[in-house]
């Protein structure tokens, strides 16, 4: 089967249940009943992915809520951040994290967090 990755998207071919290839954009060859394309909407949700099968390979933008920290002399702060990102490794992001947008909102937050207690 031939069909067409849009430009900056890849998608991940799987070969009865493991990651085989990615495939990046423009024409892409899949055999018909023994390769799969992998769903990444059931782990991401919306973002991140078109139709499901086609993960973004450009530079993602994540705004956070606003947290309220204290830090070392106990003065309240109040934090933003907007984080930016990327996938460069499809598999990676698809096999070794369960939840890539949450992870990665929870770990910037905890680094913020943490430098904010060494303010002083």
């Amino acid at each position: 089967m031939i069909t067409t990755i849009p430009q900056n998207h890849c998608r991940i071919i799987e070969r009865f249940g493991k990651p085989v290839k990615v495939q990046h954009s423009g024409l892409a060859f899949k055999l018909p009943v023994i390769d799969q394309v992998r769903d990444v909407s059931d782990v991401w949700g919306d973002e991140t992915n078109k139709r499901g099968k086609f993960i973004e390979l450009t530079e993602q933008i994540v705004d956070t809520n606003p947290r309220e920290c204290i830090t070392r002399d106990n003065a309240k702060v109040t934090v933003d951040c907007v984080i930016s990102w990327r996938v460069s490794d499809p598999i990676k992001a698809v096999y070794e994290v369960d939840h890539l947008h949450q992870s990665l909102l929870q770990a910037t937050l905890n680094v913020i967090r943490s430098e904010i207690v060494h303010v002083t």
